[in-house]
């Protein structure tokens, strides 16, 4: 499945000029009511690097950058049927396994 574009699309002289600071990242997060890992599917990267553009540690480049640009220009409705449209990453098999191992964990009885 091909990943879709930022929209409303952006130029890249647009998404060069912008400003990105960390405070406005995660006003623009906030603004659009979404948790890190929302943001993150939909710029098309891991929470944890949302994390970091949020600390100030990294700074989103290319077309990160770009598809934040975009997202500046959507309202909250059009965010969430966005990120409706695109699917769920399947979970990892290391996260599988913890998985498996915390159920067997709970429906363990103590006597």
């Amino acid at each position: 499945m091909e990943a879709a574009p930022p929209v409303p699309p952006v130029s890249e002289e647009e998404a060069k000029s912008a400003r990105l600071s960390p405070r406005l990242i995660h006003s623009l997060r906030k603004r659009l009511r979404l948790s890190q890992a929302a943001l993150a599917r939909l710029v098309g990267v891991s929470a944890p690097a949302v994390a970091h553009w949020e600390a100030g540690n990294s700074t989103p480049t290319g077309q990160n950058r770009a598809a934040l640009v975009g997202l500046r220009k959507m309202g909250k409705r059009a965010v969430r049927e966005l990120l409706a449209r695109r699917p769920k990453k399947a979970a990892s098999r290391v996260s599988l396994a913890r998985k498996r191992r915390r159920k067997g964990r709970r429906s363990r009885v103590k006597r």
